[in-house]
């Protein structure tokens, strides 16, 4: 539900009186919380109570003229509706003419100012490159972690649930494997006392599982590690007695969540690289899983024809909590993996879209597409599965774009690569035909997926764009495979109407025939809409791998 354009013209107002207090020109916040998660707790949404922009990717500056609003292309669509008629101007990132964050700080502050951030709250990127900013122009960093307690009345508490212990196998390996691996690494890089704050990253090391922020097992911690010691930090209320004993046993030590103290330097990210390669065993239960999860999904799509064929009263919401119901009848549903979006027509031409939070629940008509992406949270395992599926009358666009679209999934599904590649030499084969026919996608091509942890977890990941350093892809590590095409416009009855097409299969890197040579298996195991296809458009061999894929499926689910 949208926030009222005075209420939030208030909210901006209380700030700027802050800032007024505090002596300071601007304000800057990112929707992000000290642990750089990706879904964060409601207490830490600070830039959505300031702006009422939901989506996960937000940089929010203010001052005493002005409220702007960045975020990346997969939230464009999103924000113009969520941000119009609000006194917040939505910057898209990485279009032309527009600014970037440290830009617009240049070009509006003056020297001498003062820049109110709470710098617990901006991953580490982002301190190094706002230090470095205010240090070119002599602007000065006012650190101020309290300043959203005295801007927001009714903040939500932060919540701390019972952290559990989780089993060694299905999250690769035990506490004292992962330790003597971490401590190699920090000999090697010859780093004495490594810190680390990301949820995932402390979850796998020390084995633990919690549910602090949503759709993922993550509880509130840190961690300090030396050659000679471990300490964890934990809020008090969610430690057990057994809980301390049993990490004890294990050679670390429980303190308090806030007698933690961040490091002046932002530390290296020495984990995520030794998590992001599976294990044997984590294998064999991930592939059971992604079976049943696909056995679920494969019957809701066909609820979902099944009640378009008899004229039912299907929606979006609805059909999302089919799905929901199918996937608590497998045995170890911990829950969603994200928000399910469940996209109907133009709806599904924002990457992003939540029906769950939309005031209208939208009528899936028989006509242009509906789109599902989903995922299942069980014991070690995360999926992640998005289908594309004609309701009924498409347009020779839609037909279109959806077959280039599917000849690019099942070209890069089907890559065979020298070992050494990342994914930034992967991506052409997902957008190639795209390309060739004047569209593209505004997001990557593919995302690393966790064990039962996130479901976006690196540091692979498959996208031409350079983000730090490439990833060299390594057998046992999962990563997405997910090209789209989105056409914004409104729900009429022309082709000018808006659509969404997206196709995701979750893979598992994995050893070719050919020594030194890699390539995917699939983990989902889902048909995709045959009767969407212009077959026409398709090559020999993409036609002949979309049918092997599906024989496959057969093969497998039955």
């Amino acid at each position: 539900m949208s926030t009222p354009k005075n209420d939030m013209e208030n909210r901006l107002a209380c700030l700027r009186s802050e800032l007024k207090k505090a002596g300071a020109a601007a304000f800057l916040c990112t929707a992000c919380d000290p642990h750089g998660s990706e879904y964060i707790s409601d207490h830490y949404k600070v830039a959505e109570y300031l702006s009422g922009f939901t989506g996960e990717n937000a940089t929010l500056f203010v001052n005493m003229d002005e409220a702007l609003l960045w975020t990346d292309s997969r939230f464009f669509i999103q924000g113009e509706r969520e941000l119009s008629g609000n006194p917040v101007t939505l910057m898209k990132s990485g279009e032309e003419g527009v600014p970037t964050v440290y830009e617009q700080l240049s070009s509006t502050l003056a020297k001498g100012d003062k820049l109110l951030v709470d710098l617990s709250c901006v991953d580490g990127q982002m301190r190094k490159k706002l230090r470095e900013t205010c240090g070119e122009k002599s602007f000065e960093l006012l650190d101020d972690e309290g300043i959203a307690d005295r801007i927001w009345p009714d903040r939500p508490p932060v919540l701390a649930y019972p952290v559990e212990i989780a089993d060694d196998d299905i999250y690769g390996g035990s506490i004292e494997e992962k330790l003597a691996a971490l401590r190699e690494k920090m000999s090697e890089k010859k780093i004495g006392e490594y810190f680390e704050s990301r949820l995932d990253n402390l979850m796998w090391l020390f084995n633990l599982r919690g549910r602090d922020i949503p759709y993922n097992t993550l509880a509130f911690a840190h961690g300090r590690i030396t050659d000679s010691e471990a300490v964890v930090y934990l809020y008090d209320g969610a430690v057990s007695d057994a809980l301390r004993k049993h990490l004890f046993s294990k050679g670390v030590e429980v303190r308090r969540y806030d007698e933690f103290k961040r490091p002046k330097e932002d530390p290296a990210d020495l984990i995520s690289s030794l998590k992001a390669c599976k294990t044997d065993a984590q294998i064999r239960n991930i592939r059971k899983y992604f079976e049943e999860d696909s056995k679920a999904v494969t019957d809701f799509l066909a609820f979902v024809k099944n009640e378009l064929e008899k004229n039912g009263e299907l929606t979006e919401k609805s059909a999302a909590l089919y799905l929901h119901e199918r996937r608590k009848q497998i045995d170890g549903f911990m829950g969603e993996s994200f928000e399910t979006i469940s996209a109907y027509g133009a709806n599904a031409a924002l990457p992003h879209y939540s029906s769950g939070s939309s005031e209208e629940d939208v009528k899936i008509k028989k006509r242009s597409f509906y789109l599902c992406d989903s995922g299942g949270l069980y014991p070690g395992v995360t999926t992640d599965v998005t289908r594309t599926i004609a309701c009924g009358e498409l347009s020779d666009e839609e037909r279109r774009a959806y077959t280039l679209v599917v000849a690019g999934w099942v070209r890069l599904m089907n890559a065979v690569w020298r070992e050494g590649c990342t994914g930034q030499n992967l991506d052409i084969l997902a957008r190639e035909r795209l390309w060739q026919a004047g569209l593209d996608y505004g997001h990557g091509t593919g995302h690393g997926v966790g064990a039962g942890l996130c479901v976006h977890e690196g540091p692979q990941s498959i996208s031409y764009r350079s983000r730090g350093e490439a990833v060299e892809l390594k057998p046992g590590m999962l990563v997405t495979c997910e090209p789209g095409y989105y056409k914004d416009g409104p729900m009429s009855e022309d082709d000018e109407r808006g659509f969404g097409i997206r196709i995701e299969n979750t893979l598992l890197v994995v050893k070719a025939e050919k020594e030194g040579f890699l390539k995917f298996e699939p983990l989902t195991l889902v048909p995709i809409d045959l009767t969407a296809l212009d077959r026409e458009l398709l090559t020999d061999e993409e036609s002949r791998l979309i049918d092997e894929y599906h024989e496959l499926v057969r093969q497998r689910l039955g």
